[in-house]
Formats: structure tokens, C-alpha cells, sequence
């Protein structure tokens, strides 16, 4: 399985502040290509324990009115006993996800780092 599309973000970087809007730009990640599979990962131990929305929806926001109902949360992102992970393959035809830190969870106290990976169909 190849890596088409890699990426590693940081959503409480020390820079820029906490990504915990899916309507913020740096939570869209759009592969370029339609993804025939996706792994989403936490990478880093986080504390607090983390929640983490993710979304397939569209959430392009192009001018600042009218402003955009946030899209709905597709899957969640945790420690669930079983790994920090979500594995998609097989008709899950995608062009991007949408991941930020559910604002309702407690700020992380440092790094909370993601791993999106994708690759693309034949």
C-alpha cells in the first residue's frame, strides 16, 4: 500500500493556537486525487485524552458571509482500548477529510499530532 497523500499536523501547534473548528483551513486536507482508502491516526500520547472530529463533508469557506453551518461529524477519533486509529479501504472514494480537536474536550497541554494518510484508486 502506497502513501499518495501524507501528511502530519499538529492541531494544538504553538503557532496559530488550537485547530478546534472544522471551518478552519488547517483542517481540511484535500489529497488531490479520490482516495480509495484512508488511515487517521494519533501519533503522540495527548493529555488530556483526546477526542478528535473528522469529517467527509465540504466545509469551504470563501467569504467571510454568509457564514457556513460547521458539517456534520462523520467519525470520532479516540483511545478506545483498540488503538488511536481509523482505517478505511474499499468504497470509501474520497477527495479530503476535515479533522479538528472537539472544542467541548479539555486544550491539550502540548503536541496533538495527527497522521492522515491516503492513497488513490487505480
Amino acid at each position: 500500500m502506497s502513501n499518495d497523500y501524507f501528511k502530519e499536523i499538529d492541531l494544538n501547534p504553538a503557532v496559530g493556537g488550537l485547530v478546534n473548528n472544522p471551518l478552519d483551513p488547517r483542517a481540511m486536507h484535500y489529497f488531490g486525487f479520490t482516495a480509495e482508502g484512508q488511515d487517521i491516526s494519533i501519533v503522540n500520547p495527548i493529555t488530556p485524552q483526546p477526542r478528535i472530529a473528522v469529517s467527509w463533508q465540504f466545509a469551504n469557506q470563501p467569504t467571510a458571509v454568509p457564514v457556513m453551518p460547521p458539517p456534520s461529524i462523520d467519525a470520532i477519533l479516540d483511545f478506545n482500548g483498540t488503538g488511536p486509529g481509523l482505517h478505511y479501504e474499499f468504497h470509501h472514494d474520497r477527495g479530503h477529510v476535515i479533522i479538528w480537536w472537539d472544542p467541548t474536550f479539555a486544550v491539550p497541554t502540548g503536541a496533538a499530532v495527527v497522521r492522515v494518510r491516503a492513497w488513490a484508486t487505480k
